[in-house]
């Protein structure tokens, strides 16, 4: 820019002429136009809705099935009430499970030695058994049928046993007096062993019928009592030479050659003639 110097002046800055301007002119803004919003739908009508107070007081809608709405949709309350009241007869129905079960009660007296180690709390299946009661929700009385049905079966298999030993008892006594001579003999034998040896009669009848042919041998080494034999065959295995003759006649010494029956021969001369016996 020139500067315009006065004398004795500072230097003057010319005035400047502005540039002239522009007029502006504003442009009026059209709004958009505005959309209507859609009308609200009508809210569908469920008339099988029923309003249910939960415990906590909030109102909710609750649907009615459809085997209990009328045709036109609204509940059949005949046939709730119908269902309800059935409900309630199937729920008192059911097995209610007791704080403690009484199982004095449950098993009969005759069987109560069989249910020991469910009887007695220190028995190793106690605790089991009434733990699983109450996971199965048993009542007292399916309990006491149980175990009602159990004793009964658990006498019948002891019927049933001791049925079996009977049988076993006897088809031992008579291959025990085929192998002795005669049921007194086997009598008379077990119950010397029985008195020799501190056994019951009952303990003596287990002994087992194949081994009495060597009860025997060892009776007479021992020096035991002569037991009849019946059925002509000698006591003790034969005390005389005839009667050891008479044992030779026998078909276990000669056909069917039996080795305890022989060896009681044997011994028998052995005992007669010591010299030829040794």
């Amino acid at each position: 820019m020139p500067e315009l110097v006065i004398p004795g002046g500072t230097p003057a800055v010319a005035p400047t002429t502005p540039a002239p301007t522009t007029p502006t002119t504003e442009v009026p803004v059209t709004p958009a136009p505005t959309q209507a919003a859609p009308p609200a739908e009508a809210p569908q009508v469920k008339p099988w809705e029923l309003d249910w107070k939960g415990a906590d007081g909030a109102v909710s809608k609750v649907e009615v099935a459809e085997p209990y709405r009328n045709a036109d949709g609204t509940p059949n309350v005949a046939a709730l009430a119908k269902a309800t009241a059935d409900m309630r007869k199937q729920l008192s129905g059911l097995p209610q499970v007791p704080e403690t079960y009484d199982l004095d009660k449950a098993i009969p007296t005759e069987f109560r030695d069989d249910f020991a180690d469910v009887l007695d709390p220190k028995a190793p299946l106690h605790d089991g058994f009434m733990k699983g009661l109450k996971e199965h929700k048993i009542s007292q009385d399916q309990l006491n049928f149980l175990l009602g049905y159990a004793g009964q079966r658990e006498g019948l298999l002891k019927g049933e046993m001791t049925r079996m030993q009977e049988e076993a008892n006897k088809a031992a006594m008579t291959e025990a007096v085929t192998a002795l001579g005669s049921e007194d003999k086997v009598k008379g034998l077990m119950s010397w062993f029985a008195s020799s040896l501190g056994m019951t009669e009952k303990e003596s009848a287990s002994i087992p019928p194949r081994v009495l042919p060597q009860l025997e041998i060892l009776r007479q080494k021992l020096g035991g009592p002569t037991i009849p034999s019946g059925k002509g065959v000698p006591a003790g295995g034969g005390t005389t030479e005839a009667e050891l003759k008479t044992m030779m006649k026998d078909e276990r010494y000669w056909k069917t050659r039996d080795r305890a029956f022989i060896q009681q021969v044997t011994d028998g001369f052995n005992r007669l003639y010591p010299s030829n016996g040794g």
